[in-house]
């Protein structure tokens, strides 16, 4: 840690002093016109390439080192905080962490490398902004306690903000899943289009996918800060499922990027690395959502159930995907969406009817909520609803061929607007069999929940970077809104 300290000191020191150096190498007060770096500060700045990389790890290092054997000072120990997931598990996510950034740098170099050979990309200087490269171009147009049973005094802060935060947490999760499962959607069905049919489905999602996944960050965060005790349980019980996730979205976020500026040979590389990421990530997330159903179960029915119910998902998000191509494209690939969302639509049905089926069997005071008079006669317009809604679907892919190939977009929003709405109706009987339960008959939203004076600074939090996601969101959209063009390097 002493040499971990000075080299950190030493090498940031060092960036300053390299860049002062050229920055008064080209200082605006120098009489010469052409003044211009010598091949003396162009070597430095080429040593420097990674020394920003170098005195984030020495920090890291010192921080995590030195506050040993402490994770929180003088409250929590290191061994105290060990996680209970077994080591083999622990060992496997870290060689496929290692590996998987290995990679990763390995390609980051050869990029970097492969673009200071070059003087131009494309008559563009290097410089040139990513936005003006993609030019993306869219024109905007016993008997089981009830929940007053379970709930504190909800007139107080103890018993209100948790249900405050939940329906925070819930709202943000599922505007991820409608807002970055179209996204996700799109990368599925990416293998199976031409190579400028790609460059037309990335662009379609370019200016929305990474904003997208604010939403996720979001939901995860209060569950962290908000429900710390939930947290431990759930990603303990999920630690697989959320690894893998997070290796999709990684691969996902380098692959969109690389594509664009990686030599053309590899581009189709990026494009696969780009279909195996959106897959993987969309079939951990409907394999975390079996696991939450059947309440962290693990026995060898359960994991098949949520393996199906992965695959459900990644058929629904593939059809959330083809009615967003709908709406953005035009032409061959137009009709070639309306082909993609009739075959996903079989499979988004059967995965909504097995968790209809799943949910009330797993617990008897779910089963209650739903089968008990009057419940069942007040609840019956959700799935009834949601039937409707596969039904509309349906006709709407029946005759949507037959209207654009006379150019007639009538329509054309419907099958992406009809699956949202089986989206909300699925996570409104979602969120009213598990509630208050955040793990289904073990811990209800109160027990795990923090202090009231510590939900008070979150919610003062929340209520500033919610508004400012919502306007973000809502303006890209409007400014975006249109038909997608392909991409031109």
């Amino acid at each position: 840690m002493f040499w971990a300290f000075r080299l950190m000191v030493g090498v940031g020191l060092l960036m300053l002093a390299v860049s002062w150096a050229c920055a008064f190498q080209l200082a605006p007060w120098k009489k010469d016109p052409a003044r211009t770096l010598t091949p003396w500060h162009a070597r430095l700045l080429v040593a420097m390439t990674f020394a920003g990389w170098v005195a984030l790890i020495a920090g890291w290092y010192v921080t995590e080192i030195g506050r040993q054997p402490w994770l929180v000072t003088g409250v929590l120990t290191a061994a105290e905080a060990a996680s209970k997931v077994p080591a083999p598990r622990i060992a496997f996510t870290l060689a496929l962490y290692l590996s998987l950034y290995a990679a990763l740098i390995a390609a980051y170099v050869s990029v970097l490398f492969y673009l200071a050979r070059q003087k131009t990309l494309a008559g563009k200087s290097l410089g040139h902004d990513l936005e003006d490269e993609l030019n993306v171009v869219n024109y905007p147009e016993k008997k089981e306690p009830s929940m007053l049973d379970l709930a504190p005094d909800l007139t107080q802060a103890a018993g209100w903000m948790p249900i405050v935060f939940l329906v925070v947490m819930g709202l943000a999760m599922l505007a991820y899943v409608i807002l970055d499962g179209y996204d996700l959607g799109v990368g599925v069905l990416m293998r199976r289009a031409s190579e400028d049919d790609k460059d037309t489905m990335i662009a379609s999602i370019g200016p929305f996918w990474d904003a997208n996944e604010t939403w996720l960050v979001l939901g995860v965060g209060i569950l962290l800060t908000v429900f710390p005790m939930a947290h431990g349980v759930i990603l303990g019980a999920l630690y697989l499922p959320v690894a893998m996730m997070l290796v999709g979205l990684t691969l996902r976020g380098v692959a969109f990027d690389f594509r664009v500026k990686a030599h053309a040979a590899h581009k189709p590389l990026w494009n696969r690395l780009f279909y195996t990421g959106s897959l993987l990530a969309s079939w951990s997330q409907g394999y975390m959502l079996g696991s939450l159903i059947t309440g962290f179960a693990s026995t060898g029915w359960v994991i098949v159930f949520n393996a199906v119910i992965g695959l459900a998902l990644v058929a629904a998000y593939c059809l959330l995907g083809a009615g967003w191509l709908i709406i953005k494209s035009e032409g061959a690939l137009q009709l070639q969406a309306v082909r993609w969302a009739r075959a996903s639509l079989w499979f988004t049905m059967a995965g909504v009817a097995a968790i209809s089926i799943a949910t009330p069997l797993v617990s008897q005071s779910i089963f209650a909520k739903w089968f008990s008079f009057p419940n069942i006669v007040l609840l019956l317009p959700i799935p009834a609803a949601t039937a409707v809604l596969f039904a509309v679907i349906f006709r709407s892919l029946q005759r949507l061929p037959a209207r654009l190939a006379q150019s007639n977009e009538y329509g054309a929003w419907v099958p992406f607007g009809a699956t949202v709405g089986v989206f909300l109706l699925a996570f409104y009987g979602l969120a009213y069999s598990l509630f208050p339960w955040l793990v289904i008959d073990r811990l209800t939203i109160w027990q795990a929940a923090s202090a009231p004076e510590a939900m008070g600074v979150i919610l003062a939090g929340a209520a500033v970077v919610l508004p400012m996601i919502i306007g973000y969101t809502v303006f890209a959209y409007r400014v975006f809104w249109g038909k997608s063009t392909a991409l031109k390097y």
